[in-house]
């Protein structure tokens, strides 16, 4: 879908249109307006609206399969420990937190262990608890 909407937002700007007027022409596309500053910045920058090279190393263990398995087993078993799967896919336990809550979306929780509150057994000094 950038595939088709980029050029066309150089084009535009090439036309001398302003991003608020690129913005109405392609309102039928749903485009963000974000999306042509960027675009118009990378264009200027580095006359391409290709994607840019990424910096830093990649996110070599998120692959989209890890993600899926992981996914089932937490909807199989929402009970299911973090650090028990990571053993099993062979993965860091920091690096399976992460893709639980940041890639899925999904929150960790335990239940609070809770005590019974007795309460305790008042004797009246009245002679009518004694009768």
């Amino acid at each position: 879908m950038l595939e088709e909407i980029r050029p066309k937002i150089v084009t535009f700007h090439e036309s001398g249109f302003s991003n608020s007027e690129i913005l109405k022409r392609l309102k039928n596309d749903k485009v963000n307006p974000m999306l042509i500053y960027r675009t118009i910045k990378r264009y200027i920058e580095t006359g391409s609206v290709s994607d840019r090279k990424r910096v830093g190393r990649p996110r070599s263990a998120h692959t989209p399969a890890l993600k899926n398995s992981v996914r089932c087993r937490i909807l199989r078993n929402p009970w299911r420990s973090m650090r028990k799967m990571s053993r099993e896919f062979c993965v860091n336990h920091k690096m399976m937190r992460k893709l639980v809550v940041e890639d899925l979306g999904m929150k960790s929780y335990k239940r609070k262990t809770y005590t019974i509150l007795t309460t305790p057994y008042v004797v009246s000094d009245s002679k009518d608890a004694y009768n």
